[in-house]
């Protein structure tokens, strides 16, 4: 959906988070975006809010790692409080994800399995030495807690309640709910 905007010229720019724990959007939607030249900015985590407050968002893309009947749908930690604030500002919150996340057996959210990651995986960050001296490309790790550190909560996913979705788009179509409804009928995308 991104890459459609950009090539038709109707992204001006795209705001991404870094995803932390894993990074993911500072690794990879970082060098998606660089790749396809497409104007973006990186935000941590928890700056969503205060960009929702200074500055015109006109709709927030996730994607989407498995979506129940009713239209509830599990992505990567933090999809929900980004949902949540997206709410909050009237911002459209639309998931973007292929067919074959749409799970017809799973009734709603309560019901997705959530992956929880070993709590020294939230500890440690990884990438490349810096300052990089002579362009190496040396990955290290390095932990950013105390060592012995307890009571650590990672899990992978979250669950964003169908309520706080304005519409599911795959690959066959676009499921919008209907005025009043608190879910999907995705027998329309499916």
């Amino acid at each position: 959906m991104i890459t459609y905007l950009h090539e038709t010229g109707k992204l001006q720019k795209a705001y991404f988070t870094q995803t932390a724990p894993y990074h993911q959007g500072s690794r990879l939607t970082a060098l998606e975006l660089q790749t396809l030249q497409i104007p973006s900015v990186m935000i941590c985590d928890t700056m969503v809010g205060s960009l929702f407050q200074h500055h015109e968002i006109h709709a927030v893309a996730v994607g989407a790692d498995r979506i129940a009947r009713n239209g509830d749908t599990a992505n990567k930690i933090g999809t929900y409080n980004a949902a949540v604030l997206a709410a909050r500002h009237k911002i459209p919150f639309i998931v973007v994800a292929p067919i074959s996340t749409v799970d017809l057996d799973v009734e709603d959210g309560s019901q997705i399995p959530i992956e929880h990651r070993p709590a020294l995986e939230a500890c440690l960050v990884r990438g490349i030495r810096y300052p990089n001296e002579g362009g190496e490309t040396e990955q290290v790790q390095v932990m950013i807690t105390p060592q012995g550190l307890e009571g650590i909560y990672n899990p992978s996913f979250d669950v964003t309640p169908a309520e706080l979705i304005s519409a599911i788009v795959t690959e066959k179509g676009v499921a919008v709910k209907e005025e009043g409804a608190e879910g999907f009928d995705l027998s329309l995308i499916v």
